[in-house]
């Protein structure tokens, strides 16, 4: 059984401080963050470090598909 079977979406909100199993490990007093990518508005809503995880990982996307852009040209 995965967490996203036994939770609905979004029971966390902004702010909240919150312990809580998934199948990666136990995460004790984790804040909960909400940020938003500048460029697409794409929207993660998770425990701070999910949060890096995601700026890094979507960042690395619009580089590829700017680079894509450059080399092939359009959009």
């Amino acid at each position: 059984m995965d967490w996203d079977d036994v939770a609905e979406p979004f029971i966390f909100v902004e702010g909240d401080i919150v312990s809580y199993a998934t199948n990666e490990g136990v995460y004790v007093s984790v804040e909960i963050v909400r940020i938003s990518c500048p460029y697409c508005g794409e929207r993660f809503i998770g425990n701070k470090a999910h949060a890096g995880q995601f700026i890094f990982g979507h960042s690395t996307y619009h580089e590829y598909i700017m680079d894509r852009v450059e080399k092939f040209g359009g959009i």
